[in-house]
C-alpha cells in the first residue's frame, strides 16, 4: 500500500499527470490532498506553485478539496470523478469516465463512454469513442461522440454530433440556440409550454407527435413552430426525427408499431434513472453518516491520546475504505439498471416484430390480428426472463407515485420486467 497526504488550501490546483490504469478522485471537506494505492511505490507526488502535481504508475484513489481546481491530463484506464466544485480539465482518458457531482468540465478524448450528472456549469466533450450520456447540467452542452447521445435536464444551448441516435429531453429555453447532427435516429422530447422553433433535416422519417403546433415543408426538411417559437433548434439526421411529447399516451394503442415501441423505449430510461437516482441517493446518506461518525470517534481519539495517534491516517484510510464499499455499491446498482434496460429493449423488440407480423397480416388480408404466442419455425424459444428484482419493482412504484408514468404504464412496465407482454 501506497500512500501520500500533503496539506493544502481550501482551493489548491491539482494537476494530475498520469494514471496508468483507473483514477478513482473525489472532493471532501479537508484542507488536505490524500492519495491512495495499492501498488508500493507507485504514487509520485510534488508541490508546485501552491498547487500538487500527481502521478501514479497503478490505480489511484484521490481525495482533494472539495472547492479544487482540477486538470487531469492522462488516464490509461477508466477515470471517475465527483464532488469537486472548481473547474475541471480532463485532455484523455483510455476507458469510461464518470463525473458526478462537479463544477464545469471541459474533457478532451475519452476511448469509452462519458457519463455526466449534476454538473454545475457547462460540458464540453471533444471526442467521446463510446456513447455520452448527460443528465441535469445547469450550462451549455458542446460534445461529439462516436456513438449514440443521450441529454436531459440541460438548462444551456446544446451543440452536438452523434455518429449513432440522439434523445435530448430537455426544455428548449428562450434564445437559446440547439444545433445536433446525428448518422441515426434522433428523439426530441418537448415540455408543456414550450417556445421553439424546430427546423428538422431527415434522410429517413420526419413525425410531428405535438398538439398545437404548426408544421410546414416536406419530407425532406419541416419546420415546426411551438408557441412563439423563442428558442432555436435546428436537428439534421440520416435517420429518422420525431418529435413528440415527454409524456406518451398509454391508450393509444391504434398505431401499435409506432407507438408502443417508443413508449418502452421512454419508460426504459426513466426506470433505468430512477434505479440509478434511488441508489446514489441511499449511498450519499449513508456516506454522510459516516463521515459525521468519523469525526466524532476521531474527536474522541484526540482527546484521550493526543499527538500519539495519526489522526489524520486513520481518517484517511476510513474514508478510502467507505469510498471503495460506495463504488461497489455503485457498480450493482449500475448492473440492476442495465439488467432493467436489457428486459425493457427485449420487451421493445418483440413488442416490433408482432406489430411488423401484424402489418403483413393486415395488407394481406385487410384484418389486424396479433398473435403474441406465435413462433416462426426454425425460431427458437425466447430464454425464459428472470424474476422482477425489489429494486426494479420499487422503482415504478415511485415513478407510479411521482406521476412520471400513469398505471397502465406502470402495469405494463412490470409485464415487460417479467417478460410477459400482454
Amino acid at each position: 500500500m501506497d500512500q501520500i497526504a500533503l496539506s493544502t488550501g481550501e482551493s489548491p490546483a491539482i494537476t494530475v499527470e498520469t494514471v496508468g490504469s483507473d483514477l478513482r478522485l473525489s472532493g471532501w471537506d479537508q484542507s488536505q490532498f490524500h492519495a491512495e494505492s495499492t501498488s508500493q511505490g507507485s504514487l509520485h507526488a510534488r508541490e508546485r506553485d501552491g498547487g500538487i502535481v500527481l502521478r501514479a504508475d497503478n490505480d489511484c484513489t484521490v481525495h482533494v478539496p472539495r472547492r479544487a481546481v482540477l486538470k487531469i491530463a492522462t488516464v490509461g484506464g477508466d477515470a471517475k470523478v465527483k464532488n469537486v466544485e472548481g473547474s475541471i480539465s480532463i485532455e484523455r482518458v483510455g476507458g469510461d469516465l464518470t463525473l458526478r457531482q462537479v463544477g464545469g468540465v471541459s474533457v478532451g478524448r475519452v476511448g469509452g463512454d462519458l457519463s455526466a450528472k449534476k454538473v454545475l456549469g457547462s460540458l464540453s466533450a471533444e471526442m467521446i469513442g463510446g456513447d455520452l450520456s448527460a443528465r441535469s447540467v445547469d450550462g451549455d452542452v458542446s460534445a461529439k461522440t462516436m456513438a449514440d447521445l443521450y441529454l436531459r435536464d440541460v438548462s444551456g444551448g446544446i451543440r452536438a454530433t452523434a455518429s449513432g441516435d440522439v434523445v435530448l429531453s430537455v426544455g428548449f429555453v428562450v434564445g437559446r440556440v440547439y444545433e445536433v447532427q446525428a448518422s441515426g435516429d434522433v428523439v426530441l422530447r418537448v415540455p408543456p409550454n414550450t417556445s421553439a422553433k424546430f427546423v428538422l433535416q431527415s434522410a429517413g422519417d420526419i413525425s410531428v407527435d405535438l398538439a398545437a403546433a404548426g408544421v410546414e415543408g416536406n419530407s425532406l426538411q419541416k419546420v415546426v413552430t411551438v408557441g412563439e417559437g423563442a428558442a432555436q433548434v435546428t436537428v439534421k439526421a440520416t435517420g429518422d426525427v420525431s418529435l413528440t411529447t415527454q409524456a406518451t399516451d398509454p391508450d393509444a394503442m391504434g398505431d401499435f408499431g409506432d407507438h408502443l415501441g417508443r413508449e418502452f423505449g421512454v419508460m426504459a430510461e426513466e426506470f433505468a434513472a430512477q434505479i440509478e437516482t434511488q441508489i446514489e441517493t441511499q449511498i450519499e446518506s449513508q456516506m454522510a453518516e459516516l463521515e459525521q461518525n468519523l469525526n466524532k470517534q476521531l474527536a474522541h481519539l484526540d482527546l484521550h491520546f493526543g499527538s500519539k495517534v495519526d489522526t489524520e491516517k486513520i481518517a484517511a484510510r476510513a474514508r478510502a475504505a467507505a469510498e471503495r464499499a460506495a463504488d461497489t455499491a455503485r457498480r450493482k446498482g449500475e448492473a440492476a439498471r442495465r439488467r432493467a434496460e436489457a428486459k425493457i429493449e427485449s420487451a421493445q423488440r418483440r413488442a416490433e416484430r408482432m406489430s411488423e407480423r401484424a402489418e403483413r397480416t393486415r395488407r394481406k388480408t385487410g384484418s389486424f390480428v396479433l398473435r403474441f404466442d406465435a413462433v416462426h419455425p426454425g425460431q427458437p424459444p425466447a430464454p425464459p426472463v428472470p424474476p422482477v428484482s425489489d429494486e426494479e419493482r420499487l422503482a415504478v412504484l415511485k415513478m407510479l407515485e411521482q406521476e412520471k408514468i400513469t398505471v397502465a404504464q406502470a402495469e405494463k412496465l412490470l409485464a415487460a420486467l417479467e417478460g410477459d407482454e400482454k
